[in-house]
């Protein structure tokens, strides 16, 4: 696994911002991307929608939302009785021999908060 692209966690005001784009290697068939889940306020509803962007030609032209998600505040229990930490989902990206793709994420929020941002590959 590698780190294509990582966003220090910070407070984000509400709307939508775009991360810088991620250079994606040679190689790498699938692309993840976490939310760190550090205090989301539980609104009743939706507070955070992250959608990857992919580009095959170096970024002159891109495929917008690609893939990504959608989901809800306040705390997360996983299956092991433990807080989610980071909330993830991943997509086989095309062309795996392709050095010129690349990807960026853009985070749009509801309500203010505070997140990180990881895109991987492998």
């Amino acid at each position: 696994m590698a780190v294509l692209l990582a966003v220090n966690a910070r407070d984000y005001p509400a709307g939508t911002q775009t991360t810088p784009v991620a250079a994606i290697p040679a190689g790498i068939e699938t692309v993840r991307i976490g939310l760190s889940r550090e205090a989301w306020p539980d609104t009743g509803g939706d507070v955070i929608s992250a959608m990857v962007d992919l580009s095959l030609d170096g970024g002159v032209t891109w495929r917008s939302d690609f893939f990504g998600f959608t989901t809800a505040g306040g705390n997360l229990i996983g299956r092991s009785g433990a807080p989610v930490l980071i909330s993830w989902t991943q997509m086989p990206i095309p062309e795996s021999a392709n050095a010129n793709r690349q990807a960026r994420a853009r985070v749009t929020l509801t309500v203010p908060l505070r997140t990180a941002v990881t895109i991987e590959g492998f």
